[in-house]
């Protein structure tokens, strides 16, 4: 009975303690938490004030805050701020804290408010923020070497450290150097277009940048790019990490003379035919009218570019689109794709063809688009792209095609080699 007595009598005793320790009256700064994680982006450190009104504060009040911890700060985070304003018109409450390169160990920042004249310190007057280690990012070109024209478009890929695509938090400005084993002379026969950087754009995962051909000289027409990254410790080489350019020039001044087909690096017919959902199995007699009409390899099949513009012969099915004679015009530099990646040609527009593709029915329209590229930098090898037609004759309906020119720029295409006769 005794005991239970002298514990109803301190009940009141132990109540107002923890009372006055909370008490409402008294201006209080905290973090808002004490403990936070970070590795890659930013963290917002919050201040909560109690115990009294900010907006009737005489004048602006400033809470230093001071940082401490293993992390450097400057180097491996940086902070927006080192201190909170209390009332007045720039009043701040929050610090953005972001990770910039910690790619060794884990480390930790620790936040500590100061002393503020009138104000006392809460239960978290100090915050921790452990810093994760930081992923490295690979970089690599998209292939080691390539074949320009008069212009040519060079990417950087970015990957994660098991080999994933890395996409980019933020815009990446990647700087590009002229490496050794480069035989061209940067403005004389080549420039950049534009600064001599790429930028992989936040949310991507590559960027690219344009060389323009200038004066073409024999021995001068390899460019050797790298990037500036070799020294960043945020960043690991990947397959690629230079690409040499092969300065070609316009493939247009260089289609003049005789061109007979090869027999080889020519598309297959029935690989054409069931990617676009013909099959010999479930389309007789359909699929067999297909393959007949669709364009296959002859070796009497000339080509012959002049100055007035082309004049063919032709024994294949190819004649159903080209016409005897045409006029030709550049038509500048384009991008196919495939499914090995991009196909870099020249657009030819010849002004007398079938557009129909048919040797029954003409079209109207008879200007459309070939596409053509050097193969491996090769003048004396043209690979040929079939890209702008709407065919009457194969494939009807299932084949896709748009009204704008030119209507295939997606795999797979009708592509031919050509070989320059040289006798």
């Amino acid at each position: 009975m005794r005991k239970f007595l002298f514990a109803l009598l301190a009940a009141p005793l132990l109540f107002g303690a923890c009372s006055d320790d909370n008490d409402d009256s008294t201006p209080t700064l905290s973090f808002a938490k004490p403990v936070l994680a970070l590795s890659t982006g930013s963290v917002t450190l919050d201040l909560q004030v109690s115990g009294v009104d900010l907006s009737s504060l005489a004048s602006p009040v400033t809470v230093p805050v001071a940082f401490s911890g293993t992390a450097v700060k400057g180097s491996e985070y940086s902070v927006s701020a080192e201190q909170f304003i209390l009332g007045g018109n720039n009043q701040s409450l929050s610090i953005t804290v972001t990770a910039l390169d910690n790619y060794d160990e884990a480390k930790e920042i620790v936040a500590t408010l100061g002393s503020v004249a009138d104000f006392i310190p809460g239960k978290n007057a100090t915050a921790k923020i452990s810093l994760g280690v930081k992923g490295k990012i690979m970089y690599s070109f998209s292939v080691k070497s390539m074949t320009m024209g008069e212009t040519g478009s060079v990417q950087l890929d970015l990957y994660t450290a098991t080999g994933a695509k890395y996409t980019a938090e933020q815009d990446i400005v990647i700087p590009i150097e002229i490496a050794e084993g480069s035989t061209a002379v940067e403005n004389t026969n080549f420039t950049f277009e534009g600064a001599k950087q790429l930028v992989v754009a936040q949310g991507k995962s590559s960027g690219a940048i344009t060389l323009k051909a200038g004066t073409l000289e024999t021995g001068k027409d390899k460019v050797v790019l790298k990037t500036g990254l070799e020294n960043n410790k945020g960043f690991v080489r990947g397959q690629y990490n230079e690409i040499a350019v092969t300065i070609f020039g316009s493939y247009f001044s260089k289609l003049e003379g005789t061109w007979k087909m090869s027999a080889e690096g020519n598309y297959d017919p029935m690989e054409y035919a069931n990617l676009n959902g013909s099959s010999s199995e479930y389309d007789k007699p359909t699929f067999d009218a297909d393959m007949a009409a669709l364009p296959a390899y002859n070796a009497k099949d000339r080509l012959i570019f002049t100055e007035e513009g082309l004049t063919t012969s032709l024994e294949s099915t190819l004649k159903n689109f080209f016409r005897e004679n045409s006029g030709i015009s550049n038509g500048g530099e384009f991008t196919l794709y495939s499914m090995s990646g991009k196909i870099p040609v020249q657009l030819i527009l010849l002004d007398n063809v079938n557009r129909y593709f048919s040797a029954i029915e003409q079209s109207q329209d008879t200007e459309a688009y070939i596409g053509v590229r050097f193969k491996d930098g090769d003048a004396n090898k043209m690979e040929m792209y079939f890209i702008d037609f709407d065919s009457k004759s194969f494939l009807i309906d299932k084949l896709y095609y748009e009204e704008n020119k030119p209507t295939a720029q997606y795999y797979p295409y009708i592509s031919f080699t050509f070989e320059r006769e040289t006798e």
